[in-house]
């Protein structure tokens, strides 16, 4: 799926060759996060700024989601996305600067940066990626995302 903003893409395919237990679903139990898994690619100008092939994607999705309910409450921070999967710090980093401006920064990007967004370009993304996700979850999986955001 593609989650397209004017300079920021958000590009994600499910790994539907796992077996997910059906059992963990109906319990809406919290190791889905670590079983849903997919590959995500972010593009900036059309040029390929990170990519990761297995992606914890559930975990993913969640942490943007918390994240941009804190935006929505007026908790203007950094997104910082650290998986349980990596230990050596955040792997994608969304951060604010003075003016509002929104940069990107990664552990594992193919080329630095050094163009500032709009935050209203960054949620457009980011909503569009959630958006096209939360069908893909509830389609394949019969997973509800907001069953796992508290």
């Amino acid at each position: 799926m593609d989650c397209i903003s004017s300079k920021l893409e958000i590009n994600y395919r499910l790994d539907r060759t796992k077996e997910i237990e059906r059992e963990l679903i109906s319990s809406k139990n919290y190791k889905l996060l670590a079983d849903i898994e997919g590959e995500l690619q972010i593009y900036i100008n059309r040029e390929l700024f990170f990519s990761d092939d297995y992606i914890l994607i559930l975990e993913f999705g969640i942490s943007l989601i918390k994240w941009l309910e804190n935006i929505d409450r007026n908790n203007i921070i950094d997104y910082s996305y650290s998986t349980m999967d990596y230990n050596d710090g955040p792997i994608l980093e969304l951060i604010f600067n003075s003016l509002g401006l929104v940069s990107i920064r990664s552990e594992w990007q193919k080329f630095r940066c050094d163009e500032q967004f709009n935050f209203k370009e960054i949620r457009k993304a980011i909503e569009k990626f959630l958006e096209s996700f939360k069908k893909d979850l509830q389609s394949e999986y019969e997973i509800n995302i907001t069953d796992f955001v508290k």
